[in-house]
């Protein structure tokens, strides 16, 4: 059987030479402060380790990006596989996902919660 990947929106930092960079958004901050992420130079160059929400820890380096997923979690990803797996979201597609997570937030608080299938997390 195929499957095909559902289209999930994350948010990503990307890792260069110089680390993350001077304006790192407020869950890379948070993630560092709990020391989730840690970025550190070696005689290589700069590097970064993230735990994941399964407690095992990873490594990154230059060209890599550091992603938040749609639960929080976070991941390293080579610069390759990112640049062929996500695409930047558009201003419009951003008002779109928004008014999805409003008509979902909707209708649970309608329905009384989530899912009474089992099928799904909300």
């Amino acid at each position: 059987m195929k499957y095909v990947k559902k289209p999930v929106i994350i948010e990503a930092v990307y890792f260069g030479a110089d680390g993350f960079g001077e304006d790192v958004p407020d869950w890379l901050h948070q993630a560092m402060l709990e020391q989730n992420v840690r970025d550190y130079r070696t005689m290589a160059g700069m590097e970064f380790d993230v735990r994941t929400l399964e407690g095992v820890v990873m490594h990154g380096e230059p060209g890599y990006y550091l992603i938040r997923g749609e639960r929080g979690e976070l991941y390293p990803c080579r610069g390759d596989t990112f640049k062929v797996t996500y695409q930047p979201l558009e201003e419009e597609d951003k008002k779109k996902s928004k008014n999805v997570d409003d008509k979902l937030q909707s209708w649970m608080e309608r329905h009384g919660g989530g899912c009474n299938n089992g099928c799904c997390d909300i």
